[in-house]
């Protein structure tokens, strides 16, 4: 069984305070009283000062035991032999890093006994020699392995210290959260390194209380948003490098956001970067632990795009009542009395022209209550199908509210397409020229009747 530590601590302590009290004990040579009273009152120090010194011990002991540092110590018997390397102890927490097997079994065994596959390894066991022969500790770096328990890649951390004469400890420390958080802030500060979009993170380190954000990460391009280098305000205060912000109220936004945990679109911002006039966009992006990201990205493209489409819808409505205000002249409704109105057309006549003659016809009819309608092709250059059919149509859709049409400005060349295309104008007055139309339009009805007879 190996030697219990308490009670080697104490052994350690009384032997002293044997060796302390033992002279008194065996001297023959006569003492006078206060000799004897200074001899007994430097005893009474000394046990004290051993009392101290096992107290220490102790509490040094109940740390070496509860300590999260895995702690193995060994005695180097041989400097020129460096599987030498001794077991003296060991605390519980070494337990876990040596694979979970009781070490202080092996107490008094060499390190290669205890470790075989060390031998794979002889500069590491060489290192751990040199600590104990040369007093000289040394820091061996971060190792990586796998904990079973958590099925999970973990690092720990060895040192190798020199306590005493060709002694030394090895320590090691559990430090993959560490490691995971470096190796985040590092994947963190590549990731924003490398956007095209400026990044600075805040801090805010009292709660409701913007003037306390501090800048704690800042890539290369946020640098070139603000025109400062914000590599070397890191640390600090957000309101002493941008004073603007807390006038304007955006670091009260960043630390609602940075206290809330609730991202927030800030807003599109004209700016004048290097001497271009730019857009910038702002979103606040809630991080954990009362940070946020401030994340800046130009828009200036974007803004030109949409000024440019604002311009051509603009220009495309202008033209729309251009061609609307145009049309409106082009079918124009003229009323010659109480009953009569007409309608001169002049050029083309497409679709959507003989429609807005329709429409014109029609809501000047029952505007006026017309009951002659006068439609006068003089002016229109070709006379096709198309022309045709939006005559008969309008012809048609007056008489169903009780008026009736009559075409003038019939050229001959236009009667000859007319018969040629095979129109059926039957129930429609017609007349060669407006002059004789409008004569004929305001007689009388039976005036009328017989001038269209005759």
């Amino acid at each position: 069984m190996p030697p219990q530590r308490p009670i080697a601590i104490r052994a350690t302590y009384e032997s002293r305070c044997h060796m302390a009290i033992t002279p008194m004990a065996g001297s023959s040579a006569p003492l006078s009283v206060e000799s004897l009273q200074e001899r007994i009152a430097a005893l009474e120090r000394q046990l004290a000062d051993c009392q101290q010194g096992a107290l220490r011990a102790q509490t040094m002991h109940a740390m070496f035991e509860h300590m999260h540092l895995g702690i193995i110590i060994y005695q180097l018997e041989d400097p020129n032999d460096d599987s030498s390397l001794q077991l003296i102890t060991a605390n519980p927490a070494a337990r876990m890093f040596v694979g979970g097997f009781d070490i202080l079994a092996h107490v008094g065994k060499r390190i290669t006994e205890i470790f075989p596959n060390i031998s794979a390894y002889p500069e590491s066991l060489r290192q751990y020699s040199l600590v104990a022969s040369t007093g000289v500790s040394q820091d061996m770096g971060d190792l990586p392995y796998y904990d079973e328990q958590l099925g999970l890649d973990a690092f720990y951390s060895v040192q190798a210290v020199a306590i005493g004469e060709m002694q030394v400890a090895i320590l090691f420390e559990d430090v993959t959260e560490r490691k995971r958080a470096e190796d985040r802030i590092r994947v963190y500060e590549e990731t924003i390194g490398n956007m095209e979009t400026g990044v600075v993170v805040l801090h805010l380190t009292a709660p409701d209380n913007p003037e306390s954000l501090t800048i704690i990460a800042a890539n290369q391009q946020a640098s070139y948003y603000t025109e400062l280098d914000l590599q070397h305000k890191i640390g600090a205060r957000f309101s002493e490098v941008f004073p603007d912000a807390v006038v304007n109220g955006r670091a009260a936004t960043y630390a609602q956001v940075a206290a809330s945990g609730k991202s927030a679109f800030v807003g599109e911002f004209p700016a004048v970067i290097h001497g271009q006039h730019e857009w910038v966009s702002i979103k606040a992006v809630a991080l954990p632990d009362h940070r946020v990201s401030i994340i800046f990205d130009t828009i200036t493209e974007r803004k030109r795009a949409e000024e440019m489409l604002r311009q051509n819808i603009q220009q495309e409505e202008t033209i729309l009542a251009q061609q609307t205000a145009l049309e409106a002249l082009s079918t124009p409704l003229i009323p010659l009395n109480d009953r009569v109105v007409v309608m001169p057309l002049v050029g083309a006549l497409d679709s959507r022209r003989a429609q807005r003659v329709m429409d014109t016809l029609l809501e000047g009819i029952t505007t006026h209550g017309a009951s002659i309608a006068l439609l006068d092709i003089t002016g229109v250059t070709v006379v096709d199908t198309q022309v045709a059919s939006a005559l008969v149509r309008a012809a048609q859709a007056a008489k169903l509210l009780g008026t009736q049409v009559m075409i003038t400005g019939i050229r001959p060349e236009v009667a000859q397409t007319l018969i040629g295309l095979g129109v059926d104008l039957s129930g429609i007055v017609t007349q060669s020229t407006l002059q004789t139309g409008v004569s004929l339009a305001l007689l009388r009805p039976a005036q009328r009747g017989a001038a269209a007879r005759n």
